[in-house]
């Protein structure tokens, strides 16, 4: 595979990069802001960062402008050949490259990873495909044990590691009670079940554990929620589970988090939960969205409406949960009811270029009301998942009652915006 090299700005510089793969080719101009917002806000000029699966370095790039000095763990010896290079193309001298990965204990394991894309590599004794992967032999510490040998301890770590987030904290049960560090995980529910057999509800329950201060944000940064509090905890795992939001967990032992945190929601998008009292307003949002009403759903009998979305056109990012500003309208006789067993929801469609189809069954995002009446309209925002691949795409807009019937079939006028994905 050819190498690709590009200039991409991460937090506050430009940086130059090269790898071998499609993950750097379909990356955007930006990277990751929302990401970078959270290192923004967490991390300064004192602290030490261990970067846990740094891949190529992008993240340990940032650090290094962010930090003192920055550990970066990349196990897979190709990935970590790129990690270096982009690191000596830069001429970053605070970075320390370490070609290990880390976990329960010291062992010899197998990475698995895309031959176009080496950012999803995950380490799995449950499963390991061939066709269109790479395994590549690694070696595994702990934690404990690496950091034993070393005069500086981390102040910070960063752990994404495709679902084997629960052994690298586990392998550093000693250093984290001992050094207290802030910790920004990923949490990624295919990960954890399929190539690791863990369910959501067991890892929150032992970052619990391990952390006495545990949020979860969501993927736009606009909702910080504490995962201490029980009825908070399941909304984020419903929403984790059936819609991909709340993918960052921020795990640690001081109260001041929280402060550091909550500059970045915003403010057009509720909402940051507080621990202690939550306002009107999102208290029965969470009441609806954590005791839904299972009751018998009135079929709708009339579907003549239509939607509108801003803006017209969009640049996205590949992989990324975007919202968008909708308005539906009911100019029909019947009332689309958002509640019950067969709720109606909102909802998308993708299609290629050539008008095939590319995803049919999008993510559901439920109605802000219980009902919309003839005549009603309302506005609020969808939660759009955008395509895994680059390219030029028709987003679809729309309304399903769920079980039963695609609104567009029957007459509703959806909307379609052209997006490109990069």
């Amino acid at each position: 595979m050819s190498i690709n090299k590009r200039n991409i700005r991460i937090g506050k510089k430009s940086f130059k990069v090269s790898s071998d793969d499609q993950y750097l080719a379909e990356m955007t101009s930006d990277f990751e802001p929302y990401m970078v917002q959270i290192f923004n806000s967490l991390v300064g000029k004192k602290d030490v960062v261990a970067d846990i699966g740094a891949n190529i370095g992008m993240t340990a790039l940032l650090f290094s402008d962010l930090a003192q000095s920055v550990y970066a763990f990349e196990p897979s010896p190709s990935t970590f050949k790129i990690l270096q290079n982009n690191l000596n193309l830069n001429a970053i001298n605070n970075v320390q490259a370490v070609n290990v990965g880390l976990g329960i204990k010291k062992e010899n394991l197998t990475i698995t990873f895309a031959k176009n894309n080496r950012s999803g590599g995950f380490v799995s004794e449950k499963i390991r495909p061939e066709d269109g992967h790479i395994s590549e032999h690694i070696k595994i510490e702990t934690l404990d044990n690496f950091y034993a040998s070393q005069h500086v301890a981390p102040t910070f770590l960063k752990i994404d590691v495709e679902g084997f987030e629960q052994n690298v904290v586990k392998g550093g049960l000693h250093f984290i009670n001992e050094y207290k560090p802030t910790v920004v995980m990923e949490m990624n529910h295919f990960c954890l079940d399929v190539l690791q057999r863990i369910t959501i509800p067991d890892f929150m329950d032992f970052m619990r554990s391990v952390f006495p201060v545990l949020y979860a944000i969501d993927n736009d940064n606009s909702s910080i929620v504490n995962l201490h509090e029980p009825q908070q905890a399941y909304f984020v795992m419903h929403e984790h589970v059936v819609r991909q939001r709340f993918s960052n967990l921020i795990g640690g032992f001081s109260q001041d988090i929280k402060p550091k945190l909550e500059p970045l929601t915003i403010p057009t998008i509720i909402s940051v939960y507080k621990e202690s009292s939550l306002n009107s307003v999102v208290r029965k949002v969470m009441n609806k969205l954590v005791s839904p009403r299972t009751d018998e759903t009135p079929l709708v009998t009339s579907f003549d409406g239509f939607m509108q979305a801003s803006p017209s056109a969009e640049e996205l990012s590949v992989k990324f949960i975007a919202k968008f500003s909708v308005k539906v309208n009911n100019q029909s006789n019947s009332v689309w009811y958002g509640y019950g067993n067969k709720p109606v929801l909102l909802s998308y469609h993708w299609l290629n270029e050539d008008g095939s189809v590319y995803l049919y069954d999008g993510i559901r995002t439920p109605l802000s009301c219980e009902e919309i009446k003839p005549s009603q309209q309302i506005k609020q925002k969808i939660d759009v998942q955008t395509p895994a691949t680059a390219g030029k795409y028709t987003l679809v807009l729309t309304l399903v009652q769920e079980g039963i019937c695609w609104f567009e079939d029957k007459g509703f006028n959806p909307y379609l915006i052209d997006v490109v994905v990069r």
